[in-house]
């Protein structure tokens, strides 16, 4: 299993080395003598909001990814090596290609049927449906349409959806370059 290492900057243009952040384990703010105070718990929106508009810059740590959004600028790192770094806007926007939702029954063995199939990249579990990252998903869906060809599964439903933050990590992380604009980073 892959462990995420999100480290963010919630304002200013304070950025560290890689081996810098690397040291950071938990929620810290920094203050202007740089001193690392510990910064956890549910209070961190509420004093994160208020300090960064005393202009402080604020590190977070975290493995949830609607944290993310209220950040201004992100980064990833897998094993010291930063794969993206952004602001969230700009990293939802680093996609090249939509992204494919399906409504399918039984959804478990859909999911693993799925996930051995050539042209698709990854498949995640998304609030009862399936996330599916391809590099062509509008082809991918009008085969599917003309000869679905799983006749033990059930397509009930598709739409299009645009990326979240889930999904920024999902294709930097797992090398999904096949669904990222080559510029992205």
């Amino acid at each position: 299993m892959l462990l995420r290492e999100v480290y963010l900057a919630a304002c200013g243009n304070c950025w560290r080395s890689v081996a810098h952040w690397c040291t950071i384990r938990r929620s810290f703010l920094m203050n202007r003598q740089q001193a690392l105070i510990p910064f956890t718990g549910s209070k961190s929106g509420t004093c994160s909001t208020i300090l960064s508009h005393e202009g402080k810059t604020i590190f977070v740590t975290t493995h949830y990814m609607d944290e993310v959004e209220r950040c201004t600028e992100v980064g990833f790192i897998e094993s010291g090596r930063l794969l993206a770094k952004a602001s969230p806007r700009a990293l939802k926007s680093s996609f090249r290609a939509r992204l494919l939702e399906i409504d399918v029954e039984p959804l478990m063995p859909a999911l693993v049927r799925l996930r051995d199939l050539p042209e698709l990249l990854g498949v995640s579990l998304r609030s009862g449906s399936l996330r599916l990252y391809a590099q062509e998903p509008e082809k991918l869906m009008a085969r599917w349409r003309e000869n679905w060809p799983f006749p033990d599964l059930r397509l009930l439903g598709e739409r299009w959806v645009e990326p979240d933050m889930e999904d920024v990590f999902t294709a930097y992380s797992q090398g999904y370059d096949g669904v990222l604009k080559k510029s992205a980073s």
